[in-house]
C-alpha cells in the first residue's frame, strides 16, 4: 500500500511539475516567431552593413585603381620629362662647346682656323 502512495505522490509532483513547465515557458509558437523577426531584423540590418562595406570595398578599390593609372601615367611622363632634360643637357654642352669655340677665335685670330 505504501508504494501505491509513493508512485501517486510522483504522478502528482510531475503532474503539477509540468502545468508548471508550461505556463511558465508560454505560448512556444509566439516564442518561436518573436526568435524569428529578432532575426530576421538583426539579419535584415547585418546585411544592409555588409551591403555598405561592399559598396565602400569597391568604390575605394576602383579610386585605387584609377589612382595606380593616374599614378603609372605620372610616372612614365616623368620618366619622358627626364629624358628630355638630359637631351636638353647634351644641347647645352655642344653650345657651351660651340660657343667657347667661338669666344677663342674672337679672343685670338691667330687661332682662326679656316674650314
Amino acid at each position: 500500500m505504501n508504494d501505491w502512495l509513493y508512485v501517486m505522490g510522483g504522478g502528482i509532483v510531475l503532474l503539477w511539475l509540468g502545468a508548471w513547465l508550461l505556463l511558465h515557458l508560454g505560448n512556444f509558437e509566439q516564442r518561436i516567431s518573436q526568435v524569428r523577426m529578432s532575426l530576421e531584423v538583426r539579419m535584415g540590418a547585418i546585411e544592409k552593413q555588409f551591403n555598405a562595406y561592399n559598396k565602400f570595398f569597391a568604390d575605394n578599390e576602383r579610386s585605387s585603381q584609377l589612382t595606380h593609372v593616374e599614378l603609372s601615367d605620372l610616372k612614365s611622363d616623368i620618366s619622358d620629362l627626364k629624358n628630355q632634360l638630359d637631351e636638353v643637357k647634351r644641347a647645352i654642352n655642344v653650345m657651351e662647346v660651340a660657343v667657347n669655340d667661338l669666344k677663342l677665335r674672337t679672343n685670338n685670330p691667330r687661332n682662326l682656323r679656316i674650314v
